[in-house]
Parts: C-alpha cells; sequence; structure tokens
C-alpha cells in the first residue's frame, strides 16, 4: 500500500521519488531510526515553511500593494456599510464594499456579530508540537504512520528535532488552547515507535485547526475550505490548509463575484535574489543562514540601522543568532506590539534557555 502510494505521490507531484530503500541506507539518513519489526522505508520529496514568517511575507506584500494593516485591532461590531474596530481601546469605523471573516477558530464568534443566532459552522482541532534535542545529523524527515489515517513526523528543524502533530477535539474558546502532559506523552509514545534515544524536550506549543462541522474523529474530517455568506454579505471563509493559501483567496475573491484574477505565480517579498545578498564582514555564516532563511533577500533591510549602530548586530540571546537588529525591524517594519510578538511571532528567541526535561517514555 506505501509502495503504491508513493508512485502515486511522484505522479502527481512530476517528480522523480526514489520509492522503497533499503533499510541500511534509511538509517545512514535518518541515524536513531529504530529497525525493530521495520518491515520497509519509502523516500518521498516534500516542502516545510516556517508558518509565521509566511503570514508575515503576505502581510508585507498587501503592504506593499496599498493595504492597510493593524494589528490587535478587534472587529466589535458590523453595520450595513463596513464594521467598527477596536484599537489600542478606541472605536474606529471601517467602511467597506465587502467584508471577508478568515478569523480562523474565531469564525463563528465573528459571524454572530452578524447574525446573533448563526449556528456553529466548524469544530477545532487541536496540534501539540513537542521539541527535543537531536536531529543535527538528520539527512531527512521521518514520516511515522500510525493507521490508515493518521501519522506524525520527526523532522530536524532550528537545530533541534520537531516531534508531531496531534489531532483532537478542542472544546471551549480558542484562546484556551494548551498543551496538555497527555498530548506530551502521546507525541513521545508514537515518535518512540520509530526514533530511538530521544532527547530532553526543549519546548512545546500547540495549533488549532478549523474543519467543518460533522461528527466522527477530527483526524478523519474533511480539509476542504467552506465558503458562506451571512444576512448582511459577509462572506466567511473556514478550513482549508496552510499549502494551499492562494488558492483559497483567489476562490474567495470569485465568491465575491470578482473576475479576471491573475493566476500568474508571483513571488513574495524577499523570495528573488537570495543569491545577490550582500552581508556585513562581521557576520558568520550561522547567523547569516538564519537571516536568510527568515527573510530571504530582505535581510540587508534588516540589517541597514546597524550600519550607524553596530550594537544591533548583537544577538538578542546567548544561544540563537537572533540579532538586536531583528528587533528593531519588528516593531518598526513588521507590526510587532509586544515583546512576545517579537519573541515568539517574528523570531527564534523563544527556543532560548527554556528549561529542558528528559521524556519519560523512549
Amino acid at each position: 500500500m506505501v509502495q503504491s502510494g508513493i508512485v502515486l505521490y511522484s505522479m502527481l507531484a512530476r517528480s522523480r521519488l526514489n520509492g522503497l530503500v533499503p533499510v541500511e541506507r534509511a538509517r545512514r539518513i535518518v541515524p536513531q531510526l529504530r529497525v525493530e519489526r521495520l518491515r520497509s522505508c519509502a523516500v518521498y520529496a516534500d516542502a516545510w515553511t516556517n508558518d509565521a514568517r509566511l503570514t508575515l511575507c503576505n502581510i508585507r506584500a498587501a503592504a506593499d500593494r496599498g493595504a492597510t494593516v493593524l494589528n490587535y485591532a478587534e472587529l466589535v461590531g458590523l453595520r450595513g456599510d463596513g464594521g467598527v474596530l477596536a484599537v489600542d481601546g478606541t472605536s474606529v469605523a471601517v467602511r467597506a464594499l465587502a467584508i471577508v471573516n478568515a478569523a480562523g477558530p474565531w469564525v463563528d464568534h465573528v459571524r454572530r456579530l452578524e447574525d446573533q443566532a448563526a449556528r456553529p459552522s466548524v469544530r477545532v482541532s487541536k496540534g501539540v508540537h513537542v521539541l527535543v534535542e537531536g536531529g543535527s545529523d538528520w539527512g531527512a524527515a521521518l514520516t511515522i504512520p500510525h493507521d490508515r489515517v493518521r501519522v506524525s513526523f520527526a523532522l530536524p528543524w532550528e537545530g533541534m528535532l520537531l516531534l508531531g502533530t496531534t489531532d483532537t477535539l478542542h472544546e471551549g474558546e480558542p484562546e484556551t488552547a494548551a498543551v496538555a502532559e497527555t498530548d506530551v506523552d502521546q507525541i513521545l509514545r508514537e515518535a518512540a515507535l520509530a526514533v530511538g534515544g530521544l532527547g530532553p524536550i526543549r519546548a512545546t506549543f500547540c495549533g488549532l485547526r478549523v474543519l467543518p462541522q460533522g461528527a466522527g474523529r477530527t483526524a478523519s474530517a474533511r480539509r476542504e475550505t467552506v465558503l458562506s455568506r451571512g444576512r448582511a454579505g459577509m462572506v466567511s471563509v473556514a478550513g482549508g490548509k496552510l499549502t494551499t493559501y492562494r488558492r483559497i483567496a483567489l476562490d474567495t475573491l470569485a465568491f465575491l463575484g470578482v473576475r479576471g484574477l491573475s493566476q500568474r505565480p508571483r513571488p513574495l517579498p524577499g523570495a528573488t535574489g537570495l543569491d545577490r545578498v550582500e552581508w556585513p564582514a562581521s557576520l558568520d555564516e550561522r547567523t547569516r543562514s538564519h537571516l536568510l532563511h527568515l527573510y530571504g533577500s530582505l535581510a540587508p533591510e534588516v540589517l541597514g540601522p546597524a550600519a550607524e549602530d553596530p550594537s544591533l548586530l548583537e544577538p538578542i540571546a546567548r544561544d540563537r543568532p537572533d540579532l538586536r537588529a531583528q528587533e528593531l525591524y519588528a516593531r518598526t517594519q513588521e507590526w510587532a506590539v509586544t515583546s512576545e510578538d517579537v519573541v515568539r511571532r517574528r523570531t527564534t528567541v523563544w527556543l532560548s534557555g527554556s528549561s529542558a526535561r528528559t521524556p519519560e517514555h523512549r
């Protein structure tokens, strides 16, 4: 079944993939791979991204084309010709030809601002990740199948090993989502089926998936996008996957009646000219690689103020490659408002100094 899936995957991706590989080769690529009871291994190509940076790149692209960006602006009411936002405790009226509700797990909350009787349209699934020490000598990520629906992953990430994820129903307000010990235990137990010698835990985090209403396990739920129009004309977007966000945007605009949209691929800010970036001579290779990963060819823009203030080239945290210049850039160019915006949502500083503990399940 796996071999057939790999062949089909290769055809759909228009990519020549390696298919089944000997266990010995798989062990060389993933040194911590457990081979007891291992029947076969397959190699395939996939892509990964930094979701926070991808979101910021899209916001930057919109701002470059004239969009107004407001961080921490809460929609508190809807009117016939627009909405009312609360910004720093002040109400601001916004007129609009159309309103799109893409509030993720808060999509139904916004729908009820338009119609208090609106029935729930989605359910929410929680996914948890665990970061452990290790992975520096891995040459690939690892996909671990658990049943006909669920798989989990172990992949090298930011100098560590990222494990997960879970898929469980979350009940209650989205902001109450948190990592539970049972989530961590599940992730470590599932990872230990294929990975030996898991290192100490460095960090945990969770996120929420928006799924169409339905019954049964969230892991088996449909992942398609659902578009709906409310009583006052607001269009709500729910569900979908990060990898198809451009397709979702085009479908939403078509749903609004916009025609003649170009579907030509357009690179995001920083995605071109990566081989022509000029660096200060004092930056080491690790820092250059880190900045290139986060900002692409916009990295010189981040480092620009350091020409007048060399202290901006100092690291924010002792064991991370993030620089003081990134904090300044986050606050002046990337709409960061709080310290947590800088530490968790614009840089990787939050990975510094985490208290480590050793997994009980191996």
